[in-house]
């Protein structure tokens, strides 16, 4: 992930300071980075998009091998690759913002429009099931996930970024705390101070590698994908009950398998797509919207929901399915329109809806 590559890079590398250094690499994955957040949050809204409960339509082979590539494979292994680009990126902050500074940025970014998408949403239930005594959770999530458990992410996010610049002092001093705080992360519960610890153990790897970046490792451009293949077909294959091989079962199988070689797989892709004439420009248009999708994709999710559910097409496996696949596309829609929108509205709303 995020290694060096080619020679203009580790000519620049050993010629330059390490701070060219590390700009030189933010620079040299400005697009891929992007590429990544628009893949990474795409696939993430499908974890959380549900249609009604039926147990035979969700039985359905078609149904089971849909979700399971898109939400357990693709949409839980994102929230990895997006912790390793924002300990990748935080680095940088430092050497150009004030630690008070700094902070407050964050908290812009991460905990202005979570509390405005916590509190809207919370509202939006109200309007379409009736009301329901909130918990403290369901504002913010103080100890846990509360109504929209997505959210927990920024949440998450920003307590690592308040310990950043002791993450940082510690992987400069001694680089390979990293690998210990990854490790400690799996095997140790940090909640309700982090509610997610991979999150934190997938960020401090970013700041490793902003600090000092990996030797290049070609042949896992090869490798990665050929086991995320293989470890897709074998999850399938046991959901669909074609096979009695829980992979899923190994001990932390999911943190130390499954998602890394996901999520670097998902960033391969984006290394690909970087190298495109017309896919990455249009995907990169995408990119100023995508963050809008992820704080609003639950809200519009359950709008959409009620419409489709009261659709007797929509009562078939086939389409049942397609539903599913079909709504995250809306909500990015009504996330590009809005996010347009905003450019008429005073910026501090504009913060408190969209982060910026």
């Amino acid at each position: 992930m995020l290694i060096a590559q080619g020679k203009p890079l580790t000519y620049a590398a050993a010629q330059a300071t390490a701070s060219e250094s590390y700009q030189a690499r933010v620079a040299h994955y400005s697009t891929t980075i992007k590429l990544c957040r628009v893949l990474c949050i795409f696939f993430m809204t499908y974890v959380h998009i549900h249609l009604f409960k039926d147990p035979e339509l969700q039985s359905s082979a078609v149904y089971l091998t849909v979700t399971t590539f898109l939400r357990d494979i693709m949409g839980r292994s994102s929230v990895p690759l997006l912790s390793v680009i924002s300990g990748f990126l935080v680095v940088g902050y430092f050497g150009r913002k004030s630690l008070s500074r700094f902070y407050y940025g964050r908290m812009q970014v991460l905990i202005y429009p979570l509390l405005f998408w916590k509190i809207a949403g919370l509202l939006l239930v109200m309007v379409m099931d009736g009301w329901r005594t909130p918990t403290l959770n369901n504002f913010f999530p103080l100890t846990g996930h509360g109504g929209y458990p997505h959210l927990t992410f920024l949440r998450d996010i920003f307590i690592v970024c308040l310990l950043s610049p002791l993450l940082v002092w510690l992987v400069r001093r001694f680089y390979f705390s990293f690998l210990i705080i990854f490790i400690v992360c799996i095997y140790t519960d940090f909640s309700p101070i982090i509610l997610r610890n991979q999150i934190l153990g997938f960020f401090v790897l970013g700041v490793a590698i902003a600090i000092k970046p990996f030797p290049p490792m070609p042949i896992l451009k090869y490798l990665a994908p050929l086991a995320f293949v293989g470890i897709s077909i074998l999850l399938i294959l046991f959901k669909l009950e074609l096979t009695t091989i829980d992979i899923k079962a190994l001990p932390h199988f999911d943190d130390l398998v499954l998602r890394p070689i996901c999520a670097y797989t998902i960033f391969v892709v984006a290394l690909e797509i970087a190298k495109t004439k017309h896919l990455a420009p249009a995907l990169v248009w995408l990119e100023p919207a995508v963050y809008l999708l992820f704080l609003s994709h639950f809200a519009f999710g359950n709008v959409f929901k009620g419409l489709f559910t009261n659709l007797p097409v929509v009562y078939t496996p086939t389409s049942y399915t397609a539903v599913i696949l079909i709504i995250p596309v809306l909500c990015f829609g009504a996330a590009i329109i809005i996010k347009r929108l905003l450019h008429f509205v005073p910026k501090t709303l504009s913060i408190w809806v969209a982060g910026k």
